[in-house]
């Protein structure tokens, strides 16, 4: 995965999962697991887990410098882990429409980062955050959207 995924894109999947005003242990871990798999040491990891504590505002992070493929990325990856804990509340669909705004996706990339998440999902533990597989997630959405192969 790209280790120049900034810590706003990781506060800002939280943001997601306190939609419903709960950060829950399976969201923490998702979290956590992306930002190691970006390339956080442990320290900053240590750090993300302390800010995540709370919630904040979408609008508050900055994302502006995120490539086409890492704001889909991220938005496919928020899907996940809004749905991680067995339901989407309003809350959550809001934020994702919130945060697909502010990453400027269009709603056929949303569509299809969306279908991509869930499909990763259905792999064997795909719904467990120990086990979905964000290397894949990756690779399917650049194969997929930007048809590299």
């Amino acid at each position: 995965m790209n280790p120049t995924l900034n810590r706003h894109v990781f506060l800002a999947l939280a943001t997601v999962a306190w939609a419903d005003g709960v950060l829950a242990p399976e969201e923490r871990e998702g979290i956590l697991r992306a930002a190691a798999g970006a390339g956080f040491s442990p320290e900053a990891c240590a750090e993300l887990d302390v800010a995540i504590q709370k919630p904040r505002d979408i609008e508050s992070l900055n994302l502006g410098r995120l490539s086409a493929i890492d704001r889909v990325f991220v938005y496919a990856t928020a899907v996940w882990l809004a749905r991680i804990d067995g339901a989407m509340d309003p809350g959550e669909i809001e934020a994702l429409k919130r945060l697909g705004d502010k990453l400027m996706i269009s709603d056929k990339k949303r569509a299809a980062a969306d279908a991509i998440a869930a499909e990763v999902t259905t792999q064997p533990t795909g719904n467990r955050p120990d086990k979905y597989d964000l290397v894949s997630l990756r690779n399917l959405l650049e194969q997929r959207l930007w048809k590299r192969a």
